[in-house]
Formats: C-alpha cells, sequence, structure tokens
C-alpha cells in the first residue's frame, strides 16, 4: 500500500468530491424515505415507483433460511441464496459504516450477453483493481449490486447461468485482490421483485443484516453505475437506485475516467 502515500491529483479530488455531505435536497429526502415506501424524484419524464422490502418482509428474514443452493443448482463455496437474493461475502470482510458500491455489467467489467461463459469478461477499465484497493485502504467496504434475471429465466439452464455470472465475479475479486460483499438480484423484471434494481431490497438487506451491526452512514457512502437514464442507456435503474437511497450517484467514467483516457494507470 506504499503507492498511497503520494496520491494522484485525480484520486484525490473523488475522495474529497465523496466525502463532501449530499446537497440539502438529498438530505431532507434521506430523513423523509421509509423501508417501505421510497419515491425518488421524477426522471426522464415519467414518475418513478421504487419497490422496497416491508418491515415485516424485514423481519422474516433470517440467517438460517439462507440456502447453499439456488433453485436445484448449486452454488460455489461462499455464495447463499434467500428468495430471488444470492449474497457473497469474502472472507476477510470487514464491516464498514462507508458503503462504495458499484453495479457490475457495464461499470467494473465489459460483458456481453452473446458470450456466455465465466470466463467471457475483461475490465472495463485498466484501472479498476487500482482504484478498488484505494477505496478500500480509505476504510470502504466495497459492495457489488447487480441484477441478473437470467438465473431465472433460463429454468433448463440455471446452473450455467450461474456458473457463468459467479464466475465472472470470482474472476474480478481475484485480479482485484481486495475484499468484496456481493448481491445478486435474480428475479426478472417487471414482477415486482423487491431486490431487483431499481428496488432498494438489496441494500436494505446489507443494512440490516450484512454489516455486523453497524449502521451504515449514507451520506459519507456512493454508488456507481452505468444505468443513468441517459441517451442510450438500457435504464435508469442505477440513478434510480442511489437516489431512492439518497446515496451520491457516479457514473464510471466519474471514477475510473475515460477507457483510454486520464485515469489510467
Amino acid at each position: 500500500m506504499d503507492g498511497f502515500v503520494a496520491l494522484r491529483t485525480m484520486d484525490q479530488t473523488i475522495l474529497q468530491n465523496l466525502k463532501k455531505n449530499v446537497d440539502s435536497k438529498n438530505s431532507e429526502k434521506l430523513k423523509s424515505s421509509s423501508p417501505s415506501s421510497v419515491s425518488p424524484p421524477t426522471k426522464v419524464g415519467k414518475p418513478v415507483n421504487v419497490m422496497a422490502l416491508t418491515p415485516a418482509d424485514l423481519k422474516r428474514f433470517t440467517m438460517p433460511q439462507m440456502s447453499i443452493s439456488y433453485k436445484g443448482a448449486r452454488l460455489p463455496v461462499g455464495w447463499k441464496s434467500y428468495s430471488t437474493l444470492l449474497v457473497y461475502e469474502a472472507d476477510n470482510l470487514r464491516p464498514s459504516e462507508k458503503i462504495a458500491a458499484f453495479d457490475f455489467d457495464g461499470t467494473l467489467v465489459d460483458t456481453n450477453v452473446r458470450r456466455p461463459g465465466a470466463d467471457a469478461w475483461k475490465l472495463l477499465y485498466p484501472n479498476v483493481a487500482e482504484k478498488l484497493a484505494f477505496f478500500h485502504h480509505e476504510g470502504y467496504k466495497l459492495v457489488i449490486f447487480t441484477n441478473e434475471s437470467n438465473i431465472d429465466r433460463f429454468t433448463n439452464k440455471r446452473q450455467a447461468a450461474i456458473d457463468s455470472k459467479l464466475g465472472r465475479l470470482k474472476g474480478l475479486m481475484d485480479i482485484t485482490n481486495v475484499p468484496m460483499q456481493v448481491f445478486i438480484a435474480c428475479g426478472k423484471s417487471n414482477t415486482g421483485d423487491s431486490f431487483r434494481k431499481p428496488a432498494i431490497g438489496m441494500w436494505q438487506i446489507l443494512e440490516h443484516y450484512f454489516n455486523a451491526g453497524l449502521p451504515v452512514d449514507r451520506e459519507r457512502s456512493f454508488y456507481v453505475g452505468d444505468a443513468a437514464g441517459r441517451e442510450g442507456d438500457h435504464s435508469a435503474a442505477d440513478s434510480e437506485f442511489a437516489e431512492a437511497l439518497g446515496l451520491k450517484f457516479l457514473l464510471p467514467e466519474d471514477v475510473f475516467g475515460a477507457i483510454t483516457g486520464p485515469g489510467s494507470p
């Protein structure tokens, strides 16, 4: 970690920006939000209704209910399932008040639905490992929140879908070599699944059960994702997810720089 003694200007700027409190509008929104009903502002001209787990849903969750398989498919060591949610925690993971949260596909890695398989991916930016190590060094817990409806959709190829997605995540974690926590929402879209982004169920489970009882400081945490409702984006799920939670939202290029430009090692 000696390289962190003299942080580059870009890294210093990112950290300084992340340490700023969210603006007063987001602060008020966060104070008034309840776990069971979150209504973020309108985006791209359409009302946004964000699903969430109710207090009763959260109370029903217990660790013993988690399974080492998912609808008949095997899960690798370290992975567990609950309802339509898959969860992984690295052995050396530590709780933190600060969460550095990321989407996976299109944010940390480049993948393509036409290229299945655990090895069919590459880092989207050459400095992903460096940046993740930087945030880990600064005391953030690294968490990935990702949707993967193929796991539910491919009923006859569910094991292959699980092996593909979880294999890619393992590949990323092997390369970055920093402890991470991963939440995968397997539910299909338009089914009212409270885990699938922009629904905030994954974050609620993290806060209530997967941070060793340590309260999360949302104003010091942030979320990075590529689905921001821009022209060409497949959705606004990431920006709506962050907005509903009162988290600072960043695009991948805000953190990692241009793919071949500033921010690369």
